[in-house]
C-alpha cells in the first residue's frame, strides 16, 4: 500500500485544478463562440432565402467556408484578448487568476446565440436583436468589472463638459454631411427646395411661404408658421443649406437635452453621457438627415425640452415648447395631447396638462378639419402636382384601412385595442418596435403603464399604411425616438427607486453595478448599430451614395455659373436647389414657359418625370428638336439650353443621347452604392469596388438606368477590373455583365478571374445587342458573385454604324 508524502495528498491537488480545469474547458468553449459571431456577421444582411440556402448546403462547404473560418480564428483571437483583460480587472478585485479566467470567458458565452438571429426575417428586427445581444454582454462584463463604489467618480463637471463637446462634435459633422451631400449634388429642389423657396419668396414679398413648386402656400400642404421665425436667418444668408444646418442644431441641441434629462432624473453625468451619445451617434438620429430639410426634425429639441420642462415642473417653458411644437406641424396635436395627458398624469400637472389635452384636440380638429384644406383651393394651374383635397385631410389616406377618414380612423382605432395592437406588432412594424426599445435595453418597459404613455405617438407612424412611416425610415423616426430616450430613462429612474426600497436586494445588487451596465449597453448597443445599420454613414453597409466632388460635379459646377442671377430657370432637382437665387426656380418639366434657361443632369434620379429616365429622355429629345432652346453646353450627361440661343449645337446634344458614358459612381443604382473610392486612373476620377469584406454578399454592383434608345444596334462597354483571393480558384465566376429590358435579356457574358488579364487592371469587356423599337427603356446591369474584388468604372454605349 503506497502512502503519500509530507505535504498535499492528490485530493487536494485536484481541488487547486478544478477552477483552472473550468476555465480551460470555458476559453475551448470561445472557439465555437467565434465561429457562431462570425458566421452571423457573415450572414446578417442576407435576405432569407440565401440564409435558407446557406443553411442547407452547410457553413463549412462553398466558396465562403475559407473567409468563415479566417474570421472566426479572427474573432477567437479578439475574444481571448478581451477574456485576459476582463480576468485582470476582476483579479484585481481580488479572485484568484483561474477563476477570473473562467468568470471572464463565462460572460462571453450568451454570444454563442448569434446565428438564431438569422431565422428573424425581418432585416431590421435583426439588426437591432443583433445589437441588443452584444450590448448585453458588454452591460453584463461592466456590471462584473467594475470597482468597488469607493473607486467611482460621481462628479458633474466632467461629464457636462464631455457631453458638450460631443455635441459641438456631432453638430459640426451633421452640418459637414449636409455640405458634403449639397455639393456633390445629392440634395434636391425637392425637399430642400420647397423650404428654401417658401423662405425665399417671404424674405422678397412674393407671398407668405408662398412656394414656387407647389403654386400655393406651403400651408396648404403642412401648417408649419414656425418656419417664419426663420425668416430672419434666411434673409441674411439665402442659401438653402443654412436650413440643413439649422436641421443639425437642432438634432444635435437633442442630445444636451437628453443629457440633463437623464443628469438630473438619474443624478449622474456619467449616465447622461452615455444618453447623449446614444442619442448622437443612433442611425435613426442620422437616417433622418438625408432627405433634405423637414420641419419635424425641428419637433425633437422642442419635445424633449417639453419632457424636461415638466421635469422641472416649469409650466412656462412646457406652454412654450407645445406651442413651438403647434407652430411646427399639424400632427403635432398628438404629441402635445399626449405630453399633455403625460404630465397631468405622472407628474400632477392637474389644470395645465388637461388644458394643452383639450388645446391639442382643438388645434388638430381645427388645422386638420379647415385650415389646410383651406388654403389648398389657392393652387395656381401648371405647377408641381400635388393632390390638394380641398375637402379633408389629405394624409388621411394612409390610415384608410381604419376607416374612409380620419374621424373614423380614430375612432377605430379607441374601439378596437387588439386590432391596433395585432397591427402593429406584424411584419415590419416589429422591426420599428424594436428600433426604439433595443437601442435603449427595453428600459422604456420598466417604468409602469404611465411611462408607456411617452410610446403612444408613435402608433401614428405604425398604423400608417405608407411604408416608409412604419418603417420608421428617413425623418419618420426623430419624433418617436426623442419620447423613446425620456421613457427609457424615467424607466431606469423607476428601476434605482425598486432597488432603494429592497435593502436585501440592493446590498447583492448595488446600484453603481447597476448604472455600469446601463451605461456599457447603452454605449455598446449605438456603437454595433453604428457598424451594422444601414442607415449610419460610416457603417460599411450604408445604403446611400458615397458623396464625392469629381470632375464632373466641377464641371456642373461651371455649367452653372453660366447662367445669369436674377432670370427664370428650370432644371432637374439635383441642380435645381443651386438655382435658388432666383425668382420662383422650378423643377423640369415644369415652369418652362417663363424660364429663360433649362439645365437638365441625366446623371441623377429624374424626379417628377413618371418612370424616370424611362420618360425624361425621351422629353429631352422632343425638348432639343423645339425651335426656341438652344444648347450652350452638352458634357457628360448635363445640358445648358437657353430661350433663343442658336441650334448649332443641339443636334450634337441629340447624338449623346444614343451614346452616354453611365459613370458608376454618379447613380444609387447599386446593392452597394456607399463604395464608390476616389481612383485618378478612372475615367471620372472615381469608381464603384466591392471587396470580399463587404458583408451584403452577392448582388448587382451596377442595375438601371432604364435609359431609352432610338432604333438600331449598338455596343456596351463595361470598364472593369477584378482581382481574386488566394482561396479563390482562377475559374472562379467574379461578374455577370448583361443589356437587359423588359422582354428579357439583349445580351450577356458571365466573367471569370480568368478572363482578367492582370490582378486589378482595368479591362473593357463588350456587349452589342439591337433595339428594334423606341421608348424601350434598357438596363446595364454589372452582377457581383461574392467572390474576389470587383470594381466597375464606366459603361459606355455607343451607336453602331
Amino acid at each position: 500500500m503506497e502512502t503519500v508524502g509530507a505535504g498535499e495528498g492528490p485530493s487536494a491537488r485536484g481541488r487547486r485544478a478544478r477552477p483552472w480545469l473550468r476555465a480551460a474547458v470555458l476559453l475551448l468553449l470561445l472557439a465555437p463562440v467565434a465561429y457562431a459571431l462570425a458566421l452571423a456577421r457573415q450572414w446578417l444582411f442576407f435576405p432569407w432565402d440565401a440564409i435558407e440556402e446557406g443553411f442547407r448546403a452547410g457553413p463549412f462547404r462553398g466558396s465562403g467556408r475559407i473567409p468563415l473560418l479566417l474570421e472566426s480564428g479572427t474573432l477567437l483571437v479578439e475574444l481571448i484578448a478581451l477574456a485576459a483583460l476582463v480576468a485582470w480587472a476582476l483579479r484585481a478585485r481580488g479572485r484568484a487568476w483561474a477563476r477570473a479566467f473562467g468568470d471572464a470567458a463565462l460572460h462571453l458565452l450568451p454570444l454563442f446565440g448569434a446565428p438564431l438571429l438569422l431565422f428573424v426575417d425581418n432585416g431590421t428586427a435583426r439588426i437591432q436583436l443583433h445589437a441588443a445581444l452584444v450590448a448585453a454582454v458588454a452591460g453584463g462584463l461592466a456590471f462584473a468589472v467594475l470597482p468597488e463604489t469607493g473607486a467611482v467618480r460621481h462628479g458633474r463637471r466632467l461629464p457636462r463638459q464631455l457631453a458638450l463637446a460631443a455635441v459641438l462634435a456631432a453638430g459640426a459633422y451633421y452640418a459637414w454631411l449636409a455640405w458634403i451631400q449639397h455639393a456633390s449634388y445629392w440634395s434636391s429642389l425637392y425637399d430642400l427646395g420647397l423650404f428654401a423657396g417658401s423662405l425665399r419668396s417671404t424674405v422678397h414679398g412674393d407671398g407668405i411661404l408662398w412656394s414656387p413648386q407647389f403654386g400655393v402656400t406651403f400651408l396648404a400642404e403642412h401648417f408649419s408658421p414656425i418656419l417664419l421665425l426663420l425668416t430672419p436667418l434666411y434673409a441674411l444668408y439665402q442659401d438653402p443649406l443654412l436650413l440643413q444646418f439649422v436641421m443639425a442644431a437642432a438634432m444635435a441641441g437633442t442630445g444636451w437635452l437628453v443629457f440633463r434629462l437623464a443628469e438630473e432624473t438619474l443624478d449622474d453625468g456619467w449616465l447622461g453621457l452615455a444618453f447623449a451619445v446614444a442619442w448622437l451617434l443612433l442611425p435613426a438620429t442620422f437616417q433622418a438627415q438625408w432627405h433634405g430639410f423637414k420641419m419635424d426634425l425641428l419637433e425633437p429639441p422642442l419635445v424633449a425640452g417639453a419632457v424636461l420642462a415638466v421635469r422641472r415642473r416649469s409650466g412656462r417653458w412646457f406652454l412654450l415648447c407645445v406651442a413651438l411644437l403647434w407652430a411646427t406641424k399639424e400632427d403635432t396635436c398628438i404629441v402635445t395631447a399626449v405630453l399633455g395627458l403625460w404630465a397631468w398624469v405622472a407628474h400632477g400637472f392637474r389644470r395645465l396638462g388637461p388644458a394643452v389635452v383639450v388645446a391639442a384636440v382643438l388645434y388638430g380638429v381645427l388645422t386638420l378639419g379647415w385650415v389646410i384644406p383651406a388654403y389648398s383651393i389657392f393652387q395656381e394651374p401648371g405647377t408641381f402636382y400635388r393632390d390638394f383635397n380641398p375637402e379633408h385631410y389629405k394624409f388621411a389616406r394612409h390610415f384608410s384601412h381604419l376607416g374612409p377618414t380620419l374621424g373614423s380612423a380614430i375612432g377605430h382605432a379607441l374601439a378596437n385595442p387588439l386590432y391596433v395592437a395585432g397591427y402593429v406588432l406584424s411584419e415590419d412594424r416589429l422591426g420599428s418596435v424594436l428600433m426604439l426599445l433595443a437601442p435603449l435595453g427595453f428600459l422604456g418597459l420598466c417604468g409602469g403603464w404611465v411611462n408607456l404613455l411617452l410610446y403612444l405617438p408613435a402608433l401614428e407612424m405604425l398604423l400608417a399604411s405608407f411604408s416608409y412611416m412604419y418603417t420608421l425610415n428617413f425623418y419618420y423616426a426623430c419624433v418617436p425616438m426623442a419620447l423613446a430616450f425620456p421613457a427609457a430613462i424615467f424607466g431606469l429612474e423607476r428601476l434605482r427607486r425598486h432597488l432603494d426600497a429592497r435593502p436585501g436586494l440592493r446590498e447583492r445588487l448595488p446600484w453603481w453595478r447597476w448604472r455600469a451596465a446601463a451605461a456599457g449597453y447603452l454605449v455598446a448597443a449605438v456603437l454595433v448599430l453604428a457598424g451594422t445599420d444601414p442607415h449610419f454613414p460610416e457603417s460599411p453597409v450604408w445604403e446611400r451614395p458615397q458623396y464625392l466632388r469629381t470632375p464632373r460635379t466641377r464641371l456642373i459646377d461651371a455649367m452653372l455659373a453660366e447662367i445669369p442671377p436674377e432670370v427664370p430657370v428650370s432644371a432637374t432637382g439635383y441642380q435645381a436647389i443651386h438655382l435658388m437665387n432666383r425668382p420662383r426656380p422650378a423643377m423640369l418639366p415644369y415652369g418652362m414657359e417663363q424660364a429663360e434657361y433649362l439645365f437638365l443632369d441625366l446623371m441623377r434620379p429624374a424626379f417628377p418625370f413618371p418612370g424616370k429616365l424611362a420618360t425624361m429622355v425621351p422629353f429631352t429629345r422632343k425638348l432639343l428638336e423645339l425651335p426656341e432652346w438652344g444648347v450652350l453646353r452638352a458634357e457628360r450627361g448635363a445640358i445648358l439650353l437657353r430661350r433663343g440661343a442658336p441650334r448649332d449645337r443641339n443636334a450634337a446634344a441629340a447624338a449623346l443621347l444614343d451614346n452616354p458614358d453611365l459613370e458608376a459612381e454618379d447613380f444609387e443604382t447599386s446593392r452597394y452604392p456607399n463604395l464608390a473610392v476616389a481612383d485618378p486612373s478612372c475615367s471620372n476620377g472615381a469608381a464603384l469596388r466591392v471587396t470580399p469584406a463587404d458583408r451584403r454578399g452577392p448582388g448587382e454592383l451596377f442595375f438601371g438606368p432604364h435609359w431609352t434608345f432610338g432604333p438600331g444596334r449598338y455596343r456596351a462597354t463595361f470598364r472593369l477590373a477584378a482581382a481574386r483571393e488566394w482561396y479563390e480558384p482562377p475559374g472562379a465566376l467574379v461578374a455577370t455583365i448583361d443589356v437587359n429590358t423588359e422582354p428579357g435579356r439583349l445580351a450577356v457574358r458571365d466573367l471569370r478571374f480568368l478572363d482578367f488579364e492582370r490582378p486589378g487592371a482595368w479591362q473593357e469587356f463588350s456587349l452589342d445587342f439591337a433595339v428594334d423599337r423606341p421608348f424601350l427603356p434598357i438596363e446595364f446591369r454589372v452582377h457581383y458573385h461574392d467572390n474576389g474584388t470587383l470594381a466597375l468604372d464606366v459603361i459606355r454605349i455607343r451607336r453602331l454604324p
